[in-house]
């Protein structure tokens, strides 16, 4: 059996968890784009969070699950909302003290969703609340003491929301916890108010909450609004349960009223602040957070905060006019072998821990056995070939170098396992420049499905997410590809960033692209370094190539002979 044969269209090359249309119910639905259908693509499963049409492709899976256990029969209540006439005076009066005058009691008596009896004991009438489903059956009976905040139901009843008739239909909703809130907000002119009966959910508790009413509810009235606006109660377990119902609905259409200073909910807003003060404390509701999504009024703050800074220098100020080394970038390094890459990099290394005490981090499989690669720096370190320093200096040099030098020796290592030590070494050590030297050298695990343009183009993502999550100025070096003839004396030309081996992407996805180049035949006293690309200005420019010149007994790098 295939995806095709039970009616679900999965985008070329699906794997993993994907989100599709629904064939049962998408087509009959007014949000009929919605990605409703949850579809494990590798186990071969699929889920409506809709309609709740699931199953299994293969043939020893049930097509559904096994049906749920028989639900509890459901007492609905029979016959009309009661209400005595006798205590309407003293009704009024109380809601009076909370600010909920006449008419809007009226209004919900009206629509059948309020009445009260005389108390069997003591002079304080009871008010009865009436749940309603959003065609209007009357699903359940809500009891509360006016003497005593007391609340109680009829045994068997469903537990319901208080206002879902009055929503139907609705684009935007509110919803608050508690029946006098949502009086409140009609006392400030606000409709389509949504009433949760009770707010269950307790922060840090670690348990998964039970919202039993919040299935009817998303089913007749939030799961085809546009906008929730969220107004629970200010107290801990209030924000976990609007916490838990943003959660399961999906932040992107929820919005959050917070209240003022020293109110709770809706009704102390009403109280403090008049009908007029809880209509704009409504009204100034603000989207829910999303992650990846920045908020524009606290985008504004930090732009005018934000200025611009150029990164530390090399070392070499005729390559700073260029370029610099900014902490949060990643760049791309190339060259022709045996153009002095790895040389390169040793000095700038150097240069960033003895001028800028920046921590380093190698990993530079081409340089091992590692101690080979340690005392060639410890010479870069000093200057001077091993042979000519003295004990003391080697010690003195090792000293200053093992907080700002460190190496990862991890054979047949991945791109992740390099991240992941480098990662720690930015906790134990606060490693700002990292180098991977050179990119074949890695272990590339590509799965069948994937291209090896998509592979590299995930890895270097996921390097431009480690240099900007970690402040560390990642290196990669990675060789070209000869597209283009040598010249008459037999040189390679300088190689374009669009020659870099495997991929296009290694030019779009790098911030800064540097090739490495000299020519034999004039000499191997000096490299030309060609600056091919800088994401942003202030740590340098594009176009310009500045030459160095190599001493090889110290192999260190000068910007003149």
């Amino acid at each position: 059996m295939e995806w095709r044969d039970v009616g679900i269209d999965l985008p070329g090359g699906a794997r993993g968890n994907v989100k599709v249309t629904c064939p049962q119910c998408s087509g009959t639905r007014r949000k009929s784009t919605e990605r409703c259908l949850s579809v494990d693509v590798e186990r071969g499963l699929w889920r409506c969070h809709h309609c709740g049409w699931s199953g299994a492709l293969r043939e020893d899976r049930p097509r559904h699950p096994p049906p749920p256990p028989p639900p509890k029969p459901v007492v609905r209540p029979a016959g009309p909302l009661p209400r005595d006439p006798a205590w309407r005076e003293a009704v009024l009066a109380w809601f009076a003290r909370r600010g909920i005058g006449a008419a809007t009691v009226d209004a919900f008596v009206a629509r059948g969703e309020l009445g009260w009896r005389g108390a069997k004991q003591g002079a304080a009438p009871v008010l009865i609340f009436a749940s309603q489903s959003a065609s209007g059956e009357t699903l359940a009976y809500k009891y509360r003491h006016t003497a005593e905040k007391r609340f109680w139901m009829e045994a068997g009843c469903e537990v319901a929301c208080w206002g879902l008739a009055a929503c139907r239909g609705a684009r935007q909703v509110v919803v608050v916890e508690g029946e006098l809130d949502r009086m409140a907000l009609a006392e400030a002119g606000i409709e389509g108010v949504l009433a949760i009966p009770s707010a269950p959910v307790q922060p840090g508790s670690g348990r998964a909450p039970e919202l039993p009413w919040l299935d009817r509810a998303v089913r007749e009235v939030l799961g085809e609004a546009e906008t929730v606006i969220l107004a629970g109660d200010a107290d801990p377990p209030g924000q976990a349960t609007m916490d838990e119902i943003a959660r399961r609905l999906g932040r992107g259409r929820i919005w959050r009223v917070t209240w003022p200073d020293g109110c709770k909910d809706a009704n102390d807003v009403l109280l403090a602040h008049g009908p007029a003060g809880l209509a704009a404390a409504v009204a100034g509701a603000r989207p829910e957070p999303v992650a990846g999504l920045i908020d524009p009024d606290d985008l504004w703050a930090a732009v005018v905060r934000y200025r611009p800074e150029p990164g530390v220098s090399t070392g070499w100020p005729e390559l700073d006019a260029w370029w610099t080394v900014k902490a949060g970038y990643w760049t791309v390094l190339t060259g022709w072998p045996g153009s002095g890459k790895s040389g390169f990099l040793d000095a700038l290394v150097v240069n960033l821990a003895q001028q800028h005490d920046w921590p380093c981090a190698l990993y530079s499989p081409e340089n091992w056995p590692v101690e080979r690669h340690a005392r060639r720096l410890v010479e870069v370190w000093c200057g001077a070939r091993w042979e000519d320093l003295p004990g003391a200096a080697r010690e003195e040099a090792w000293a200053a170098m093992r907080g700002l030098i460190h190496w990862i020796g991890l054979e047949d290592a991945s791109v992740d396992d390099v991240l992941e030590l480098a990662g720690a070494l930015v906790v134990r050590a606060g490693i700002k420049f990292l180098v991977i030297d050179p990119w074949n050298e890695l272990e590339h695990h590509r799965p069948p499905w994937q291209t090896e343009t998509q592979m590299i183009s995930e890895t270097l993502s996921r390097i431009r997410r480690f240099a900007r999550e970690h402040q560390v100025h990642v290196v990669v070096v990675h060789h070209p590809t000869p597209r283009r003839a040598p010249g008459e004396d037999g040189e390679l030309p300088v190689p374009r960033p669009y020659e870099i081996a495997d991929s296009a992407n290694w030019f779009r996805k790098a911030d800064h692209c540097l090739a490495i180049h000299r020519d034999r035949g004039a000499g191997t006293d000096y490299l030309d370094v060609h600056i091919q690309k800088v994401r942003f200005r202030e740590v340098g420019r594009a176009g310009g190539c500045v030459r160095l010149f190599y001493d090889p007994p110290s192999g260190r790098f000068r910007g003149t002979r």
